[in-house]
């Protein structure tokens, strides 16, 4: 579509730091933030960063340590594309297309501070604080069909949403390291956690042709189907988590005389969360289609200003209850408790010089309650489990360069309340999601076998073999409605991912010049890794239907697991100089490639939703100018990929897809969405005191 201009919305400022209340009386219409997109001239990114430190003495053991760093950074982004809906079973044409631009502007604000207090040779105690905010806008315009059965279905119908997004974390902690005697330590550790995730008054305009059949006539909203396309959103998460660790160590050896070491640690780790969610979400149903007047679609206010509420035009309500039915506030909410109580012992054992045991015992007691009362009812659910989680490594040197390693362990994966609440997530135009209450967490055997070679200290060489078996694999898949929501669920009974990897790091030369007798160091250095991973899974649409209240019909009997691509493939060459007055150049161009991976399983005649595999490549420089100064420059994205992902076809469904949708094969993949991203070149300089 190309643009002129960068454009964002009303509210949010530079800082990233934007919060908006819901107004006194929403259902009068008070809202203060315009509906109409905004100019913010030329994008420039920029990022700063301040830290320091000290020290001192106290007395003739003690001492202070003080160090603390603030930075702040902005990015402004643009790209545009295709996103289409889910395609039907029936003709294979997915129910909505569109041609979209995303305008987006992010901020990270990040303060971190430490303070050391050593009390004397055998005791330390540490504070730790880190405060983050993240925060996005987004100004997001599509243009096409709506809906292929209603709404725009000959296109020219146009949705613009207009996001704000914060991310603010607050950690402390509090650490303490303790040496009781010769053999024996203690460390112990609390933490408070807190994070706040905020999307104040998100806001959507949709507006179709006045006659469906003519896509390049005059807007309204008089056959705008339903209320929710025209909204303002609020959202608040809440969670603070208390952590709480202690560990006592005790070291010996067997032989003094060969000095064969080994350590046996026992400990506990507690970790207690709260989670608090709550959204509302008003509504604009707009009545009486034929006195509906046309829409300018950069003009939005201009309706709401020539049309109030006392017009009879439209109607306010929140999503509880009805659209078009005024009333209170009446959130969405949900909330929980999380609780994980774990005990464990590890053993570090040197049997001889050459061969090292690391094994541990861990058990974990976990409880996951969550309650909820959202637009799917009032309920609440406890997830309440035991693992016994083993652990065994081994290292042998084969002799001072080479090691073999040999690792396995059982891990679990805990659903997270996000994919446990039922709350419908609109956080994408063509594409909603919601939690599942009765999922279960995955156990996972974990295995490794890996050799390394290093020649030299800053070179290596290591190839490995790996192995996962999984019991009761999470997966995102396409429930069975008619709205193609995605939610989570125990899709199976088993996993396995069987990996090769291959690692090498080498310098292609490596010089000490000799300058006014001064030895400076210059490297030629190239490295990169490369795996291959064979995913299986056996997909149960029964497992499904007995374990939860979901409806599964997985097109396929199986698939690769969630999120793996098959090759990925890493690798970067670097140039490092060192020059006269403490001045040094780096260099370092990296390339990075992944195939396609699974990003959600297909159901009801649908294939699999696919994100394509792409390639990276970047550049990254920096040469420090004297004591003070350095310059860097980077280039990233310079190949500025093709961004996909697609749903699949079964062989043998959707045999009526019409090829003449731009974007659509005959029994080949249909695109959910494609786009670019940009390159982006920046030059920095940063001055140091």
């Amino acid at each position: 579509m190309g643009v002129d201009e960068f454009y964002l919305n009303d509210g949010p400022d530079f800082s990233g730091f934007y919060n908006a209340d819901i107004p006194n009386n929403p259902f009068s219409d008070t809202f203060d933030t315009s509906w109409d997109r905004e100019a913010v001239g030329t994008p420039v990114n920029s990022s700063f960063s301040l830290k320091g430190g000290d020290s001192y003495t106290i007395g003739e053991e003690s001492r202070l340590s003080i160090f603390g760093v603030a930075s702040f950074s902005n990015k402004h982004s643009y790209n545009e594309g295709v996103t289409n809906g889910q395609p039907n079973v029936g003709n294979g044409l997915p129910n909505s297309a569109f041609d979209f631009a995303t305008f987006d502007y992010s901020t990270a604000t990040t303060l971190m501070g430490n303070v050391g207090y050593r009390i004397n040779n055998d005791n330390n105690i540490k504070y730790n604080l880190l405060v983050l905010n993240n925060s996005s806008q987004k100004q997001q315009e599509f243009f096409g069909i709506l809906d292929r059965e209603d709404d725009a279905p000959e296109g020219g119908g146009f949705i613009q949403r207009a996001t704000f997004e914060r991310t603010t974390l607050y950690v402390h902690q509090l650490l303490g390291e303790h040496n009781l005697s010769e053999n024996i330590d203690v460390n112990w550790g609390g933490a408070y956690n807190y994070v706040k995730n905020l999307v104040p008054d998100r806001r959507q305009n949709t507006v179709l042709p006045v006659r469906n059949n003519n896509p390049d006539g005059p807007k309204s909203f008089a056959l705008v189907s339903a209320a929710s396309e025209n909204h303002r959103f609020y959202q608040e998460l809440d969670e603070q988590e208390i952590a709480a660790n202690l560990s006592a160590t005790y070291k010996f050896k067997e032989n003094e005389d060969e000095g064969f070491d080994g350590k046996l640690t026992v400990g506990y780790n507690g970790r207690f969360k709260s989670v608090d969610f709550d959204a509302t979400q008003f509504n604009y149903r707009f009545l009486r289609p034929n006195d509906q007047p046309e829409v300018d679609i950069r003009q939005i206010d201009q309706y709401f200003e020539q049309n109030p509420l006392s017009s009879g035009l439209y109607q306010i309500g929140t999503f509880r209850g009805g659209a078009s039915i005024p009333g209170s506030l009446n959130p969405q909410t949900f909330g929980g408790e999380q609780q994980i109580n774990a005990a464990f012992v590890t053993l570090e054992y040197k049997f001889n010089p050459k061969l090292t045991l690391f094994a541990g015992l861990r058990g974990e007691q976990i409880t996951q309650e969550i309650d909820w009362n959202t637009t799917f009812g009032e309920d609440s659910s406890k997830l309440d489990t035991f693992e016994f989680l083993p652990s065994l490594a081994l290292k042998y040197e084969l002799n001072e360069k080479q090691n073999l390693r040999f690792a396995t362990s059982k891990t679990y994966t805990l659903p997270q309340f996000k994919e446990r609440a039922p709350f419908l997530f609109q956080e994408d135009i063509t594409q909603d999601s919601y939690g599942n209450p009765d999922l279960q967490n995955s156990t996972n055997y974990n295995f490794d076998l890996r050799w390394e070679l290093f020649p030299t200290s800053s070179e290596i060489l290591s190839f490995g073999v790996f192995a996962k078996y999984i019991e009761n694999p999470i997966n995102t898949f396409l429930v069975v409605s008619a709205a193609n929501d995605l939610s989570y669920a125990n899709t199976g009974d088993s996993a396995t991912a069987f990996g090769l990897e291959l690692e090498a790091r080498a310098n292609l030369f490596e010089n000490e010049i000799e300058i006014a007798d001064d030895f400076l160091e210059e490297r030629l250095s190239i490295g990169g890794n490369i795996s291959y991973l064979n995913t299986n899974q056996k997909l149960q649409s029964e497992k499904v239907a007995n374990e939860t209240s979901l409806a599964a019909a997985f097109t396929n009997t199986e698939a690769p697991l969630q999120g793996a691509s098959d090759v990925i493939i890493n690798g970067d060459l670097s140039f490092y100089k060192e020059l006269k007055n403490n001045r040094d150049l780096n260099a370092t161009i990296a390339a990075n490639y992944f195939s396609e991976r699974l990003y959600a399983l297909g159901s009801t005649g649908r294939g699999h939703l696919m994100d394509k595999g792409f390639v990276t490549l970047d550049f990254i420089s920096s040469m420090q100018l004297n004591e003070h100064f350095s310059l860097g420059i980077s280039a990233k994205n310079l190949l500025n990929p093709l961004i996909e992902r697609v749903t699949e076809n079964a062989e043998g469904d959707l045999d009526t897809v019409n090829p003449a949708v731009p974007g659509f094969l005959e029994d080949g993949p249909v695109t959910d969405f494609s786009y670019k991203r940009g390159s982006d070149i920046s030059l920095t300089l940063t001055f140091s005191f």
